[in-house]
C-alpha cells in the first residue's frame, strides 16, 4: 500500500531472449538495463496496441534520448525481427488514441494530465503523418 493508500502493482517478465546489456541487482531484484528495456517495449508496442507502451516509448524517445529508429534496432537486435519505422509509427500511434484511460494512473492535477496526454497525442499523430508522407514520397 502507498502513502496515498493506493495499490502499486509490479508485473515481472521473462522474455527467453539474451540480454543485450548487463541485467543490475537493485535492492535484491535483478533490474533489466534501460537498452533491453527499450528492445522489450518497443517490441511490446508491436505485439500489442496498449497505451501504456505509446506512454512509455514517448518517455523513452524524450527522456530515455532514443531515437525511434534506434528503439527498432534494438528490438531487431534481441528479438531477430526487423520492424520498417512505418509500424512503429502506425503501432504508436494506434496505441495512443486509448491513453485517457491512463488518466488514474498519471502524477498531477487534471489539467496536468490533459496537457501531457494532448502533448503524446500530438507527437504520435505528427511523426505518424511525417513517416506517411515521406514513404508516399518516395
Amino acid at each position: 500500500m502507498l502513502k496515498n493508500h493506493e495499490t502499486l502493482r509490479l508485473e515481472f517478465v521473462h522474455y527467453d531472449f539474451k540480454p543485450l546489456k548487463k541485467r543490475k541487482e537493485w535492492n535484491g531484484v535483478w533490474v533489466d538495463s534501460l537498452t533491453d528495456i527499450a528492445a522489450n517495449k518497443t517490441m511490446a508496442l508491436i505485439g500489442r496496441y496498449e497505451p501504456k507502451d505509446a506512454f512509455d516509448i514517448y518517455y523513452l524517445i524524450h527522456e530515455g534520448k532514443f531515437t525511434p529508429a534506434k528503439l527498432t534496432s534494438l528490438a531487431k537486435k534481441k528479438f531477430g525481427m526487423g520492424i520498417p519505422l512505418s509500424s512503429f509509427w502506425e503501432r504508436a500511434l494506434h496505441a495512443s488514441k486509448g491513453l485517457n484511460g491512463l488518466r488514474p494512473l498519471i502524477h498531477g492535477n487534471k489539467n496536468q494530465q490533459n496537457h501531457l496526454l494532448k502533448e503524446i497525442q500530438t507527437y504520435f499523430e505528427r511523426e505518424a503523418a511525417r513517416e506517411l508522407r515521406k514513404h508516399l514520397l518516395e
